[in-house]
């Protein structure tokens, strides 16, 4: 979808593959962290090239998807090591799990495949 969030294309790939998420990046991202954060916001280059090399999809298209897009326009730089207050921690934060996602309910439910929309 073109304005797919790239968190939400990484669980329909996974999906797609008869995989959870997790499941997923580990196989892509071996050895790193079993609990991947918010792909959306921390999404490197390592897994961004290797999903790209893996199922054809154009790199700078996956960046576009991640927050990355946002930088200069509503943030200078996400470095990664404080909270942004307009975005709510997703995965998890001090060992708790954090809430993630906002979904809009009539988005998921208009009666074709849901997704979740970039912001």
């Amino acid at each position: 979808m073109p304005d797919e969030s790239f968190s939400s294309w990484f669980a329909c790939t996974a999906v797609a593959n008869g995989l959870r998420p997790g499941e997923l990046y580990r196989i892509v991202q071996a050895g790193e962290d079993r609990n991947p954060r918010d792909l959306d916001r921390y999404a490197d280059d390592h897994l961004i090239h290797r999903l790209a090399d893996c199922t054809g999809i154009d790199v700078d298209r996956l960046w576009r998807a991640t927050f990355r897009r946002w930088e200069g326009l509503l943030f200078d730089h996400d470095y990664g090591d404080r909270k942004l207050a307009w975005l709510p921690p997703a995965g998890r934060v001090n060992g708790k799990r954090c809430f993630g996602q906002q979904a809009c309910p009539m988005c998921l439910w208009g009666g074709h495949e849901p997704y979740l929309r970039q912001i």
